[in-house]
């Protein structure tokens, strides 16, 4: 392929370099990097100076110039009793007109030394091949013979130690070259359906090439076949005593990425030991946010046991083939970027809990907590993330408080690896974040779904929560309404369907449940509902489902506990989610303690039909001075 344009060693050497100072990268703004040899080290312009002083983990993301590629990496520390020897590239560089994605992962053995000399000059070594832009394949299998000929001839620097690898080369987002050495492997996703692009290079396949040059595969000791009793792969960078016996040539595939490509994993065999291409893409596939892929997937390698350093970059593509249409105007975007301005403005920034255990925790906090103030936190429902629900009332409240403004888990950037999906779990990873921001007490609000999440929360942290606002929750609903007519949509699955839409149609269905004057969504064009769903519920569709099947499951009145910190109950008067009538049951469960009022025609979402009226009701309840609900003076009365 010849894309009529030549770089001489001299521009690519006289490039300014560009390092990105630490193991940890979080690149959102997607510049393009200046080409040079330190340009490709993610760590910092001297290998040398990393050897035994690299983090147990790091990650972090970017994308490229047009945001239509975007990619994460995640890098975890094993359990052997050596230091970290898995590095990676992860990033976008410009060449005159053209635009590289340069992504690799090196597992090293017997040391790093290997893989932080390829991080740093492979892809250098590539792209100063004369021929690149008219024969890429060459060029890189030159480059990496080249690039073994230089660690072999400084191997008294660099010891004895090897590294296998994976590179993977994307020029101007529409064509991808992958090459390999060893058992790093990198596979690609089109349509669903995962297709490995590398080749394992393992002694028993390739065992009469070893023994042609002299060499044998044994399986002692162990049970893993290696190169003369040794090594498990049959090619490598590096490993000089082993060398006569071992290649480095690498096999290379090509590909054009098109609009029904959807995400290329590359990783170390600490992921490929226990987990299977299919399941890796499944993976990547169902979350968009590549960066929290890619940790996923690291997580979930843990979780499995695997014992070795697990490295791992996701790809993400997004249509490129159609980039016009994905210039187009989309209202969401713009609806998030104004939510999120209103959110700093307000004084707010957002914050990542890693609560270490396969779960992390994203909430909107205050920039500058004031000890004068009391705490509130605000929990949001199915239908939107922290941003979407709380974008319109928070500027009501940090006049008077320290607001509190998290994402649930499989909600924006909070995700957990665990299998639970119960409201108390949710209770407790938002207590465990509280607690991360020295917040000792406070008072609450959970609207619909998040009612029940703020309603366990209550219950099981009776010394913290010191207030409650449930709005429009079914707390008291019981597994048996469902079979007795009590809820307008009684099948779970239908229900899921409706409630984490996935086509216009049933977001549609949707607003027609949650509204009592439904705004004309009919009028609105599919393409606009399309861009919501993809933005708000693209993501965890069936972890979502599976949050609304955990509700009613074993619920009955009798196993609910009574709150009793004062309670607001709010609901819609003609509530078709959550029926009035499970209204009036949680004040008879709760007695005197809590305070039911209706906002009169109004449906489920009634904060939507009537904010203004929602926000006086809260601030009635958490800021004026009144008496406890329940009490002759009620809030209506004032």
């Amino acid at each position: 392929m010849n894309l009529g344009v030549r770089l001489s060693a001299a521009e690519f050497n006289n490039s300014s370099p560009a390092a990105d100072g630490g193991n940890l990268i979080d690149v959102e703004g997607g510049a393009q990097s200046p080409v040079s040899m330190d340009s490709f080290c993610c760590f910092g312009p001297s290998y040398s100076q990393l050897v035994g002083g690299r983090s147990s983990s790091s990650y972090g993301k970017g994308k490229n110039h047009e945001g239509l590629i975007k990619y994460g990496f995640s890098l975890v520390k094993g359990k052997a009793n050596h230091p970290m020897e898995d590095y990676h590239v992860a990033k976008f560089v410009q060449i005159q007109e053209h635009e590289l994605g340069l992504f690799a992962i090196y597992d090293g053995h017997l040391g790093d030394s290997v893989p932080a000399y390829l991080q740093k000059h492979l892809f250098s070594n590539i792209l100063k091949e004369e021929d690149f832009w008219a024969d890429p394949n060459r060029s890189i299998s030159k480059a990496y013979e080249s690039t073994d000929q230089a660690i072999l001839s400084n191997s008294s620097n660099l010891g004895r130690g090897g590294s296998t690898a994976v590179t993977a080369i994307l020029i101007n987002g529409k064509r991808l070259w992958v090459a390999n050495v060893g058992d790093s492997r990198a596979v690609l996703s089109r349509e669903g359906q995962a297709r490995q692009m590398t080749t394992d290079h393992e002694p028993n396949t390739e065992r009469g090439s070893i023994e042609n040059k002299g060499g044998f595969v044994s399986n002692m000791p162990g049970d893993v076949p290696r190169v003369n009793g040794q090594l498990a792969v049959s090619r490598a960078f590096g490993d000089k005593s082993l060398k006569s016996h071992l290649r480095s040539d690498p096999d290379i595939q090509e590909t054009d990425i098109d609009n029904k490509t959807e995400v290329l994993v590359l990783a170390s065999d600490g992921l490929w030991k226990v987990m299977s291409n299919q399941e890796a893409v499944d993976f990547a596939r169902r979350i968009k946010d590549p960066l929290k892929a890619a940790k996923q997937l690291t997580a979930e390698a843990l979780k499995r046991e695997s014992k070795d350093d697990i490295s791992c970059v996701v790809v993400r593509f997004r249509g490129v083939a159609n980039q016009s249409m994905s210039r187009c105007f989309s209202l969401t975007r713009t609806t998030n970027w104004c939510f999120r301005s209103t959110f700093k403005r307000s004084g707010l920034r957002s914050r990542i809990t890693d609560l270490e255990d396969g779960t992390v925790m994203h909430c909107w906090v205050p920039k500058t907590r004031k000890d004068s103030k009391p705490d509130l936190l605000l929990i949001h429902g199915l239908g939107a993330n922290a941003l979407w629900q709380w974008g319109d009332v928070i500027q009501h409240f940090v006049p008077y408080f320290n607001v509190y403004v998290p994402d649930l888990v499989f909600f924006g950037e909070s995700y957990t690896t665990r299998p639970e999906r119960t409201e108390s779990f949710q209770a407790q990873c938002l207590m465990r974040v509280m607690e991360a921001h020295s917040v000792k007490k406070f008072s609450l609000v959970g609207l619909s779904y998040g009612g029940f999440v703020g309603y366990s929360m209550a219950a099981q942290f009776m010394e913290a929560v010191e207030r409650v606002v449930i709005c429009c929750a079914g707390v008291c609903m019981e597994e048996k309404d469902l079979i007795e007519g009590v809820f307008a949509v009684s099948d779970l699955e239908e229900a899921g369907r409706i409630l984490v839409p996935r086509s216009p149609g049933k977001l549609r269905e949707l607003v027609g449940y949650a509204f009592f004057r439904p705004p004309p969504v009919g009028l609105i064009p599919s393409c606009f509902l399309a861009d919501f769903i993809d933005a708000m519920c693209g993501e965890y569709v069936e972890e979502k489902r599976d949050l609304i099947r955990a509700i009613p499951k074993d619920r009955k009145l009798s196993n609910i506990p009574k709150l009793t910190q004062p309670t607001l109950i709010i609901w819609g008067e003609h509530d078709r989610v959550f029926p009035l009538g499970l209204g009036h049951r949680l004040k008879r469960h709760l007695g005197d303690n809590a305070h039911l009022t209706v906002v009169k025609n109004t449906g489920h979402a009634f904060n939507v039909e009537k904010p203004k009226e929602f926000i006086k009701r809260l601030k009635s309840f958490l800021i004026d001075l009144q008496p406890p609900p329940g009490s002759p003076v009620s809030i209506r009365s004032k």
